[in-house]
């Protein structure tokens, strides 16, 4: 029961839309405690195991090793923080409209930052697009560097129009045409699916 408590105490501080609370909520070395917390839904018929999951399904693959420490707690924020509004909090019919707002707005910025550390980061898109680009590398390497770049570009969306823009000169001149040209043509269906979308 009163794991039940704690539950509704942090669904209610969601409810308080204060990006404040997010800040810490969301702090490494809290936001598996608030996870933790959203697993005792009283209105669920049992408990859904949610860090379980974050821990043992869902590691970050590190296509290309990333040396920014920084950017890799982010994106790892940023996936946890979707899972939260995706799967563990309750349905958001039981919110009020502008309510999600906060934690949508969160997840926006986050990507945002993502997008920009890795624009900025010359020696990972290099290597990005070299690898891309060789007949050296293993299909199956090529297939998680295109859906890395999918999402990549996915996150981009984010951006204002002028930054877009930017972001988009930065691929290309790192090669993405001539990467993507060399996706294309390996005969593998998620390869091409995710060039395609890449392109779009």
């Amino acid at each position: 029961e009163s794991l039940h408590t704690l539950y509704e105490i942090f669904k209610n501080i969601f409810l308080l839309n204060k990006n404040s609370l997010l800040e810490v909520m969301f702090a490494d070395e809290n936001i598996f405690d608030v996870i933790g917390a959203l697993e005792y839904d009283p209105t669920a018929p049992c408990r859904k195991k949610h860090r379980d999951f974050l821990k043992s399904h869902s590691k970050f693959k590190e296509v290309i090793p990333i040396d920014n420490i920084e950017l890799v707690n982010k994106i790892h924020q940023t996936f946890r923080v979707q899972y939260i509004q995706d799967v563990a909090l309750p349905n958001q019919a039981v919110y009020e409209e502008n309510i999600p707002s906060t934690l949508s707005s969160f997840i926006f910025f986050n990507k945002v930052e993502i997008v920009s550390m890795i624009q900025g980061d010359e020696r990972f898109l290099g290597e990005l697009f070299m690898q891309l680009g060789s007949e050296d590398v293993s299909v199956d390497k090529r297939r998680d560097l295109v859906l890395f770049l999918k999402e990549f570009c996915t996150f981009s969306q984010t951006l204002q129009p002028p930054n877009r823009e930017s972001f988009y000169k930065t691929l290309s001149s790192f090669g993405v045409l001539g990467a993507l040209e060399c996706t294309l043509a390996i005969d593998e269906p998620i390869i091409k699916a995710a060039s395609v979308d890449v392109l779009g």
